[in-house]
Parts: C-alpha cells; structure tokens; sequence
C-alpha cells in the first residue's frame, strides 16, 4: 500500500509539474496531457482496489486482516471512512469488493468535484476561469483525496491572488493602467501550492 501511495504522489507531481510548465509558457495545456496522466490516474486507482483486495501480490485481502486495516487502507485512498468498517472484530473469507468500490468511487467523486465545480464556474462567468484549470482539478481529483484537493486548490487561489494585488499595487506605483487587463498563468501557482503540500505532508 505504501509503495502505491508513493507511486501516486509520484504521479501527482509529474502531471502538475507537465501542466503547469505548459501552462506558464503558453496559458494552456494540451489536450493530450489531460488524456495521458487522466488515463494514468484511472489505471492507479485500479491498482490500488486490486492491491486493497490482495488480487495483485496475492496476499491475504485487506478485509480479511483485520478491521482496523480494512479501514485504514479505504481511507488512504478515499480519504473517508469506508464500508469496511463492517468488518471491525469479524474475519471474513473474501474481500467486500463491491464495498471498496463504493467508497472508493464516493471519495473520488467528491474530490473531482472541485473540479467540476470551476468548469461550472468558469462556464457561468463565461470563461473567466479557464476550462483547463477546472480539468485539471477534475484528474487531480481522481489521485488526491477531497481535503487534499480542497487544501491545493484554496492555497492556489490564495497565491495568485496575492500576486494579483503586487501586480496591481506596482501599476498604480507605475500609472500603468494595462495590468488590470493582464491574466496570470493559475497552474503556476497550483504547482507552487502542490510543492509545499507535498513537502508538509499535506498532499501524500
């Protein structure tokens, strides 16, 4: 399970710093990134139901170890409690795969969720916020728990807004009157936020 996480931090990392080089070179990012580390990230977390229900290294499911670890291998990759808390103090002779996948798919709906939440709002303000920051956070949602993704996605917003007034401040300084119409790269400082995450062990 360990070494699972660690691939997906992995993961994680490289697809933000991808998105986020193409996006400060550009203020884009390709179709085909999104297709690849989306496809990569759906392969994972395959990997990770298989993994929990012992099919890949063939050892015993993690339902049937104990309750406690049934539990907590739910919630390294969903980040919520999971139906495996039906098997606390109970030994039973296979996996619960339908469970694992419900709570796995709950926790990763309500992760892609912020995702789907800035396509919303970049739709209803008519393109404000870029489509390509809204799938960026839908596949980012598909490795990050919601709290983490959540967590990547305020501080992201706090940097760039914090960079916004600088810039703002300093055509003022200036009487440029330009900068209010200037748009930022956000991936840049979504790898910003993804970095330290990573480094405090908020993102893991």
């Amino acid at each position: 399970m360990e070494r699972m996480n660690q691939v997906k931090l992995l993961l994680f990392l490289l697809f933000l710093t991808v998105s986020a080089v193409q996006d400060f070179r550009s203020q884009s990012v390709s179709v085909g990134v999104y297709a690849v580390f989306g496809m990569a990230a759906v392969v994972w977390n395959i990997g990770m139901i298989l993994g929990m229900a012992g099919i890949i290294n063939g050892t015993e499911p993690a339902a049937v170890v104990s309750g406690r670890e049934a539990v907590t291998a739910a919630e390294e990759i969903s980040g919520i409690r999971a139906g495996a808390d039906m098997y606390i103090g109970e030994t039973a002779p296979y996996p619960d795969i339908l469970s694992m996948l419900g709570s796995v798919g709950l926790g990763r709906a309500l992760s892609c969720g912020v995702g789907l939440g800035l396509l919303a709002v970049g739709w209803a303000s008519q393109g404000r916020i870029g489509a390509g920051d809204g799938c960026f956070f839908l596949i980012s949602g598909l490795l990050l728990d919601a709290g983490e993704n959540f967590w990547l996605l305020s501080v992201s917003v706090f940097l760039c807004g914090l960079c916004s007034l600088g810039i703002l401040a300093g055509a003022q300084l200036a009487g440029r009157q330009k900068a209010r119409t200037d748009t930022l790269a956000f991936l840049p400082f979504v790898a910003i936020g993804g970095a330290a995450g990573a480094v405090m062990g908020v993102i893991k």
